[in-house]
């Protein structure tokens, strides 16, 4: 009979991290930084929350470890939706639109993002 080889506690931790990173960036670059919970992270990863709280204190340090920068601030967070749509605006505005609509787009993104500072 064969003997069963364990998997060393170090491996299993880090091959936890590695699949928790691994579908942070996943879920990050699919849907804004509120809408990744712990629970989304869960089950796109098949660990428990605990697995991954273990590796991981705040969603915040999962950001910071996949992304490899800070996360959104607060103000971007708040305001991510409307940023999203002053930025469609002022795309669609500079693909052949006149001056006017143009101009219009770039006061309303300089309101909003008065509103973020």
């Amino acid at each position: 009979m064969a003997r069963r080889v364990r998997t060393p506690l170090a491996v299993k931790r880090q091959m936890t991290r590695d699949k928790t990173l691994e579908a942070a960036r996943d879920q990050f670059s699919r849907n804004r930084y509120g809408a990744v919970t712990w629970d989304t992270l869960s089950a796109a990863t098949g660990l428990s929350t605990g697995a991954i709280a273990k590796q991981f204190k705040t969603k915040a340090d999962i950001w910071r470890a996949a992304m490899g920068c800070e996360p959104p601030s607060d103000g971007v967070l708040r305001h991510g939706e409307a940023l999203d749509d002053a930025l469609r605006d002022l795309v669609a505005a500079y693909d052949g639109e006149t001056p006017d609509q143009i101009a219009e787009a770039l006061v309303k993104a300089r309101q909003l993002l008065d509103q973020v500072d």
